[in-house]
């Protein structure tokens, strides 16, 4: 009678961990393709958040702040089943875009209510040299081989360390109208309001609710009003507060002011 004998395969074996391990490393790589030659091309860009808060918070803001990014800082990268990665047609590097990629990141702070952020970049440049490679080629009965060189690579990688600083956020919201039929309307419509108590202050956010209430006023009728006749008024202690030019000193004095 025939036994059967049973063969175990174990994929922990060195024999099959080594090669998986080696074409991976050999395909888990970043390959630039169609790049300009004599130029210093981006590479790749960061933005790193430093600040206390959650970390699904910071994420969030690295996201949009990534998402200011000047179009000329920006890679298109290809990704083959998350291993291989190719960036096509990379941008050529210039320090301008830099400086506007910083300036619209400021602009979506600001929005969000951080008035005093520090943003400081870091650039990095790494020439990769080109290497000689073979190019084989079938005809009909014999490969011929020719031997080209790669052209070199200047790669730049470019580092943004984002400080956003204290969030303000709105505390108390109220209206004063003299016309008791607008301050009416205003209060009916106040469940509509932009304005949420510990929502980040912005002037944008202000500006939109102006508009609101215009738009409530003329749907009842008050077609000769306009966004000119409503005015905002900060709490003069706390608008001082979040001016970035206000002097230590003064600041200071205001912040015992409002504690008393």
């Amino acid at each position: 009678m025939l036994q059967r004998r049973q063969v175990t395969v174990s994929f922990l074996n060195p024999a099959y961990v080594l090669p998986v391990v080696l074409l991976t490393l050999l395909f888990s790589c970043t390959v630039p393709r169609k790049f300009q030659s004599d130029k210093s091309f981006v590479f790749d860009v960061d933005v790193k958040v430093e600040a206390n808060m959650k970390p699904a918070d910071k994420q969030d803001l690295s996201s949009r702040l990534a998402n200011q990014l000047d179009d000329s800082l920006r890679t298109q990268i290809v990704s083959f089943a998350g291993i291989y990665k190719k960036i096509v047609y990379p941008p050529v590097y210039d320090s301008a875009n830099v400086r506007r990629s910083i300036g619209f990141m400021v602009a979506l702070l600001n929005s969000s209510g951080y008035y005093s952020p520090a943003i400081k970049d870091s650039i990095r440049r790494v020439t990769k040299k080109g290497h000689y490679y073979l190019k084989i080629s079938w005809p009909t009965w014999h490969p011929r081989f020719q031997r080209i060189k790669a052209v070199d690579q200047y790669r730049v990688y470019v580092d943004f360390k984002v400080l956003p600083g204290k969030q303000l956020k709105l505390d108390s919201i109220g209206y004063d109208l003299s016309t008791p039929e607008l301050q009416a309307l205003a209060l009916k419509s106040r469940p509509q309001s932009l304005l949420k108590k510990n929502t980040p202050y912005s002037k944008q956010v202000l500006s939109a609710e102006l508009d609101r209430l215009v738009d409530t006023f003329r749907n009842n009728g008050y077609y000769m009003f306009s966004k000119e006749d409503l005015v905002i008024v900060r709490d003069t202690v706390v608008a001082a507060l979040i001016d970035p030019t206000l002097d230590p000193f003064r600041q200071a004095a205001l912040l015992e002011e409002l504690a008393g």
